[in-house]
């Protein structure tokens, strides 16, 4: 187990890499999953925004207490597992890995609509992808704690002032994958290892 996350850990640093320096010229963000013949499992995306997005690469640490940074209606926790992730405007976590070999990928997403708040916890949408690589040790166990839906997404406008708005990829050493997406305030979620490449717009059943 320790030698497949020394490798997937390279393999995904080496794809955060990609990903901070965009040397693509194209208009759109792609994320693709790989099973190799020796079934090394690698996640991989590309960041093409038009503008810059200031990254940092950070260490996070199991143990750390965690809100949703949205206020007293913030979801609260502490971080299961540590991990490495990619910084937007030192404010969001869109890409990383934990240290069970979770990844998880933010990309934009035009038609997101999260909905209204219901009296549930919140959380920002900045802090999604990190919340989930805090708290779980497979897309299995995501997908059937995020199901239960613990949180409502709240998507502030971004430094630059462009809406915040993304679906959510998520992958780990199996294989597994999954998508997550808010569309007309409602939560829709695909599971599966046929998962394996999303890009931004349109709604990921439209992607298929």
């Amino acid at each position: 187990m320790q030698r497949w996350i020394d490798r997937s850990v390279a393999a995904t640093a080496a794809s955060i890499g990609l990903a901070l320096t965009g040397l693509t010229a194209a208009e759109a963000c792609t994320r693709v999953l790989y099973t190799a013949a020796d079934q090394t499992v690698i996640a991989g995306r590309s960041m093409d925004r038009h503008k810059d997005n200031s990254p940092s690469l950070w260490a996070m640490p199991r143990g750390m207490v965690r809100d949703g940074a949205t206020g007293q209606s913030s979801i609260r926790w502490t971080s299961r597992y540590g991990s490495l992730v990619v910084s937007m405007y030192n404010i969001a976590t869109v890409d990383g890995i934990n240290e069970k070999g979770l990844v998880a990928n933010t990309l934009y997403l035009a038609e997101s609509n999260h909905g209204s708040p219901d009296g549930k916890p919140t959380l920002s949408i900045a802090a999604w992808a990190q919340y989930v690589l805090d708290n779980y040790a497979s897309v299995k166990e995501a997908v059937a704690e995020l199901r239960r839906e613990p949180f409502r997404i709240v998507a502030p406008v971004l430094p630059d002032g462009e809406p915040a708005q993304g679906h959510l990829s998520i992958s780990d050493p199996s294989g597994d994958s999954a998508i997550f997406e808010y569309l007309n305030g409602k939560l829709v979620i695909h599971h599966g290892k046929a998962y394996t490449v999303m890009t931004n717009s349109p709604s990921y059943d439209q992607q298929l």
